[in-house]
């Protein structure tokens, strides 16, 4: 049977003077009371429950007792990072820090099996080729479950830092089958799948007309273009970062935030609207995200939390709206992603997806093999649907009047809000030294006004 023998308040009062112990009585429904056998997961529950309750109680007090002014109920928490927390942060990085993912997933042999496959007239799949990876799993897993994060006092700063870790041991099962049936139910794991609502959503953008007024010529202006306006961007928000071009290139633009690398496809064309945008996205999002994370004594939002790329990428299109550069086809290209995706996870192939969106949706053949390589990618890559689900997500945020701003702190979760606010409060982690432009003065106005209406659909 199992018995309480008050070792709390026994503990307080023999080595703690004038202190008055108020004893608190939890129903145990946290273990078996016959063999004393815990349960994790609702003592987890009953911590973070408790810590609530004491904030609430002390607030309480506070405001009956004293004259001391606060804005948050954080400010009541203490502001000093324990030897454990910077214990297990400072082992995780070391083990993480150059692990990416992104980098690893492009083919090696990308533009070869692009001129293979229109040479067949698209009757014959590429067959990507990738770099052998880095890592050893299971010793790399191995080492991160010696940390101790138990020991990490704060309940909700240790369940950050499980999840991040949880959320590293699926992302190294994913990098680890690379290339193999596997990788696909890992990506499922990790990234999942789009739902009903985001299937409902694509095809939403996917049945709405063009937009009078927007340009319908091709993309004009090379690589060269481009990365002087990119540039010009960095030197806007006083940042630095390489730019250079590369052949493994999948998208137009990508960012490398270990490396502070921006790569532009060789043969990549746009427009003055898309460089506009790729700017705000890249630069204003993601090189200020990965700036700002390198200001902090923690390296934990370096590593990135938990599937922060719906977050990270829902700030990054919202930039785009924000700054007046969202265009309809940009909207319909982040519909066709998770058309795709879904495709891709009920058994299409990558020619049937292809010839989906040429022959069915009249798509360039050149944007077309870029979306479906993106996807099918390393064996079935899911992570494109979240870009829209992501802007949905963080759109209907804004428009709910909450501040950005602890979110651009590094790569964040939009999940881990409360978390990430409460931490900037205690001073763990400083305030973002760089901001969004957009997100400070917004001009949403500049877009078409048809633009306010159609986001007022996403319900």
């Amino acid at each position: 049977m199992f018995q309480g023998r008050g070792y709390n308040l026994k503990f307080i009062t023999e080595h703690f003077k004038k202190t008055l112990v108020l004893a608190t009585e939890v129903k145990k429904v946290y273990c078996n009371e016959l063999t004393g056998d815990d349960y994790p997961k609702i003592i987890k529950s009953l911590q973070q429950q408790l810590k609530k309750a004491i904030l609430n109680n002390a607030n309480y007090f506070n405001q009956k007792n004293s004259n001391w002014e606060f804005k948050s109920k954080s400010k009541l928490l203490g502001r000093t990072k324990d030897s454990d927390i910077l214990n297990v942060d400072k082992g995780l990085y070391k083990l993480l820090k150059n692990f990416e993912l992104l980098a690893s997933v492009n083919p090696i042999n990308n533009s070869r099996e692009k001129k293979r496959f229109f040479k067949s007239k698209f009757t014959e799949p590429p067959i990507f080729k990738y770099s052998p990876i880095r890592i050893n799993p299971f010793e790399l897993k191995q080492k991160m479950s010696n940390l101790k994060v138990q020991n990490i006092s704060d309940v909700s700063i240790r369940h950050l830092y499980e999840s991040v870790i949880n959320s590293y041991y699926d992302k190294i099962d994913l990098l680890s089958t690379l290339d193999t049936p596997k990788f696909l139910y890992n990506s499922l794991r990790y990234f999942g799948r789009p739902s009903k609502t985001d299937i409902q959503y694509a095809h939403y953008f996917l049945h709405l007309p063009e937009i009078d007024g927007e340009p319908k010529r091709s993309p004009s202006l090379g690589v060269e273009e481009a990365m002087v306006s990119f540039q010009a961007g960095l030197e806007s928000y006083g940042l630095k970062s390489k730019i250079e071009k590369s052949k493994r290139v999948i998208a137009q633009v990508m960012v490398l935030n270990a490396k502070k690398t921006i790569l532009f496809r060789p043969d990549a064309k746009f427009t003055r609207s898309q460089i506009n945008a790729l700017v705000e996205h890249e630069i204003g999002v993601h090189m200020v995200t990965t700036t700002n994370s390198n200001q902090h004594d923690l390296n934990v939002f370096n590593l990135g939390l938990p599937v922060n790329t719906e977050t990270q990428e829902g700030l990054a299109i919202l930039s785009e709206y924000l700054s007046g550069n969202i265009t309809m086809k940009r909207l319909k290209k982040l519909a066709f992603r998770v058309i795709i995706v879904d495709m891709m996870c009920n058994g299409a192939n990558f020619i049937e997806c292809f010839n989906f969106m040429t022959n069915d949706h009249n798509i360039d053949q050149d944007d077309a093999f870029s979306l479906v390589t993106r996807i099918f990618r390393g064996g079935g890559f899911t992570k494109d649907y979240l870009y829209l689900s992501g802007f949905v997500k963080i759109l209907k945020f804004w428009q709910n009047n909450n501040d950005l701003t602890p979110l651009l702190v590094g790569k964040t979760s939009l999940g881990f809000y409360n978390t990430i606010d409460e931490m900037i409060q205690r001073e763990m982690i400083q305030q973002p030294t760089f901001i969004t432009k957009s997100f400070i003065k917004p001009q949403e106005m500049k877009n078409n006004d048809i633009y306010e209406y159609i986001l007022s659909g996403l319900k």
